[in-house]
């Protein structure tokens, strides 16, 4: 049995159609009568009704929003009339997304209905989704629609689906969540680039336009031959916006991106799947930039399918109100940090100096960028989740971890080497404990708002890692006299850097 036929049999809804909104606009407008005060949200029209009276300005309701209102076969419009007292809040354009209160009375012409407008007032248009939670799907509805659809890595269609859902903004470290899906394929991988670019471009094509991430503010022509009615519609703005590569045009750049969306890329205002052909190097943009920056040998197969593109807006309904439930975090829970901490320093045991000049400035796994978007994955896995759970802080530090591995692996010995001898010229020569002290220092400052590190949190730090007690406290106190190291309150420490 599929998902789709499973939701039918189990929902008293299935899918989320443009006919479904109608029907519940109208059961809203039929639950009052005439004379009735009422509140009603949707869709600004500037266009005059069919024979308005001489009196008075008469604009339409629509219960679509500009990219729905013509997949609907049900027809409806209200007629709005405005008074010389009607309160406007916020900007009034067509398309815009508002709330209408007034008096419902009857329209002279056919049997529509019109609202003698109290009050109007722009709304988020995010609230045209989040109002229908009764079609968002769970975890294992999610998971299944995506896997009978794309066939790869389980990880990279993980990946897929948490970009979607994006992340929270990390309030303390002053930084933008979202989500960047970067994903790299070997030059000359024409077969794996052709399929990712398909990939993207199918999960966009079945976007609202209002969520793609656009140049300009865009109007249509908008024409109803049964109402006699024709005007220009345009796209009410969202938070919530995506940027998919559709097309090879952009990827010989550094970052494969029309100029126009490079602002957006660099604020991390929207969400970006991009792919990328490229040399695997530790100083790619893209993959310094990206939660998930996989190197891809194989191809993602895409096979479209009718439930996947009829549960869409269902998806997006579950993404959003996730968005709702969770929109920021102060910063990640101390158990996520001291995790990524325990990370780092496995990793440093596990390859040896070549982490260390991969955590450096600038490069792939830079410890404060790393760690903030390894706490993005936690984010929107979090969301996906609907709730916290310690499994997504360990599930997003094994993703980084195995992102890190596959970026050791493809690394050529002639770009290690490279690498390993820019970080031995950058480094100061330092005694090897004090260094290795001073590691452990960078990595709880990289991971701390205020880049403020608590002397104990230090020491208790230094003794898990192999120091013991007493060595422990006679180097703190060295790395202070030695300059490497300022206690500007007592009890707190931060590093000096030259």
């Amino acid at each position: 049995m599929n998902i789709f036929t499973l939701l039918q049999e189990l929902r008293e809804k299935g899918p989320l159609t443009p006919d479904e909104r109608v029907k519940k606009f109208l059961k809203k407008l039929q639950s009052h009568k005439i004379g009735d005060f009422i509140e009603l949200d949707g869709f600004l029209l500037l266009s005059k009704p069919p024979n308005p009276p001489t009196h008075g300005v008469y604009y339409l309701l629509s219960p679509l929003s500009p990219s729905e209102i013509k997949a609907s076969t049900i027809k409806t419009y209200v007629v709005l009339k405005f008074k010389e007292t009607t309160k406007i809040v916020g900007k009034l354009e067509s398309g815009s997304y508002v709330t209408v209160s007034g008096i419902l009375e009857a329209y002279p012409y056919g049997n529509m209905r019109m609202i003698i407008v109290d009050k109007i007032e722009t709304e988020n248009y995010l609230k045209y989704w989040t109002d229908y939670k009764e079609y968002s799907l769970n975890k294992r509805e999610i998971s299944e629609m995506f896997s009978n659809t794309f066939y790869s890595d389980a990880e990279i269609i993980d990946s897929l689906i948490y970009s979607l859902f994006s992340s929270p903004n990390i309030a303390n470290f002053e930084w933008n969540g979202n989500f960047i899906f970067g994903s790299l394929t070997l030059e000359r991988s024409e077969k794996v680039l052709k399929s990712v670019i398909g990939a993207f471009s199918y999960v966009y094509r079945l976007l609202p336009k209002e969520f793609r991430l656009r140049a300009k503010c865009e109007k249509f022509p908008y024409i109803d031959d049964d109402m006699d009615i024709d005007f220009l519609l345009t796209y009410p703005e969202s938070s919530y916006k995506i940027y998919a590569s559709t097309s090879k045009r952009y990827l010989n750049s550094d970052i494969p991106l029309p100029k126009w969306t490079l602002k957006h890329f660099k604020n991390r205002d929207a969400i970006f799947l991009i792919p990328k052909p490229s040399k695997i190097s530790p100083k790619d943009f893209l993959a310094y930039s990206s939660e998930t920056p996989w190197i891809l040998r194989e191809p993602i197969g895409v096979e479209q399918n009718r439930e996947f593109e009829q549960l869409f807006p269902n998806l997006l309904v579950t993404v959003l109100t996730s968005q709702m439930k969770l929109g920021t975090l102060l910063e990640p829970p101390q158990e996520f940090r001291y995790s990524y901490i325990n990370f780092i320093e496995k990793a440093r045991q596990e390859h040896g100096e070549i982490i260390d000049a991969l955590l450096s400035k600038g490069m792939l796994f830079e410890v404060n960028r790393r760690y903030l978007l390894t706490a993005d994955l936690f984010g929107a896995m979090t969301r996906f989740e609907g709730k916290m759970k310690k499994s997504a802080i360990k599930e997003s530090i094994w993703l980084t971890e195995e992102i890190l591995d596959r970026w050791i692996n493809e690394l050529s010995a002639e770009v290690k080497l490279k690498l390993l001898k820019e970080y031995r010229d950058f480094m100061p020569k330092r005694a090897r404990r004090a260094e290795q002290a001073l590691k452990i220092f960078e990595d709880l400052e990289a991971t701390s708002p205020k880049g403020e590190v608590l002397k104990e949190e230090f020491y208790n730090a230094l003794v898990k890692f192999g120091f013991s007690s007493k060595q422990s406290r006679e180097l703190i106190e060295r790395l202070k006299a030695e300059g490497f190291l300022l206690e500007p309150r007592k009890g707190v420490l931060k590093l000096i850097r030259l």
